[in-house]
C-alpha cells in the first residue's frame, strides 16, 4: 500500500480538490484505497461521501485499537470529525504521530492498493502524524505572495521528519488554482520556479470554476458534461500520471 499525504499549511490552495480527484482517478483504475480526512472542515468527506458513503471516522486512528471496516465500494471513506480537534489540541505530538503510524500499518495489512491524506491547513500534531505514516507528500499551492511564504516552513517540516521517516519522498510542489491570464499569478509562479527548481512539478492546474462544481456535487470533474471541464480534466490527470510515473519506477 502506497501511502500519500497532500498537505499545506494555508487553505484555499487547491488541495482538497487535488486529493479528492486522486481518489476518484485511482477507483477508476481499478485500485483499492484508503481515503484518511484529517481536517475538521471534512470538506473532503463531504465530496467522496457522495460517492463512497461511510459511517466511519478517521479520530478512531488515534486510539490504541482502532476497528476498521473496508468497504465493498473500493474506497474505504475515514471521514473528519469534531473529534479530530479534541485529539489534536489534548494529545502529545509523539502519541498522536506513534498511534496513528501504528493503525496505518495495520491498513497495509489489509490488502490495499492506496492511502490517501488529506490533512487540515496548519502546522499541528496530525500533520506530523501523516507525515511520519507516509511514503510520499505532495504539497499544492495556489501563486500568491501569502501562499509562497509558507512553503518554506512547509519543505522544512519535510525535512525534519525525513529524519524520522527516512522512506518518505517530497513528490514536489503542485502547482494549483493558477489564473494563466494574471500577471501577479505569472510573476508568482516564476518566483517559485526560480527558488525550487527541482521540487515544482512539470505540470500544474488552473484556476477553473468545473474543479469547483465537480468537488461541489461529488464527482470527479471528467464526469462534468461541458466544454471546460475537459481541460481541468486533462490538467488533473496529468498531474496525477505524473506522479504515479514516479512512484512506479
Amino acid at each position: 500500500m502506497k501511502v500519500f499525504t497532500i498537505a499545506n499549511q494555508k487553505g484555499g490552495v487547491g488541495k482538497t480538490s487535488f486529493a479528492t480527484h486522486f481518489a476518484f482517478y485511482m477507483i477508476e483504475k481499478g485500485m483499492k484505497g484508503v481515503f484518511i480526512d484529517l481536517d475538521t472542515q471534512i470538506n473532503a468527506s463531504y465530496t467522496l461521501g457522495k460517492s463512497f458513503p461511510t459511517k466511519q471516522y478517521a479520530h478512531v486512528l488515534f486510539s490504541e485499537t482502532p476497528e476498521i471496516e473496508l468497504s465493498d465500494t473500493g474506497l474505504t471513506l475515514l471521514a473528519g470529525s469534531n473529534e479530530l480537534a479534541e485529539i489534536y489540541n489534548n494529545t502529545s505530538v509523539n502519541e498522536v504521530a506513534m498511534k496513528f503510524y501504528n493503525s496505518i500499518s495495520l491498513l497495509k495489512s489489509k490488502g490495499l492498493d492506496f492511502c490517501i491524506i488529506d490533512t487540515a491547513p496548519s502546522l499541528n500534531s496530525s500533520l506530523v502524524a501523516a507525515l511520519v505514516a507516509s511514503d510520499y507528500v505532495i504539497c499544492p499551492i495556489e501563486p500568491e505572495k501569502y501562499a509562497l511564504q509558507g512553503i518554506s516552513k512547509m519543505i522544512n517540516l519535510i525535512t525534519n521528519v525525513k529524519k524520522q521517516n527516512s522512506k518518505l519522498e517530497f513528490l514536489g510542489i503542485l502547482i494549483s488554482k493558477i489564473n494563466r491570464r494574471s500577471p501577479r499569478h505569472i510573476k508568482h509562479n516564476n518566483e517559485l520556479m526560480e527558488k525550487y527548481p527541482e521540487s515544482v512539478l512539470p505540470y500544474s492546474i488552473g484556476l477553473r470554476d468545473s474543479i469547483a462544481e465537480a468537488v461541489d456535487i461529488g464527482v470527479p470533474v471528467w464526469n462534468i458534461k461541458k466544454t471546460a471541464a475537459r481541460a481541468a480534466s486533462k490538467e488533473i490527470k496529468g498531474v496525477i500520471e505524473h506522479i504515479l510515473s514516479k512512484v512506479n519506477k
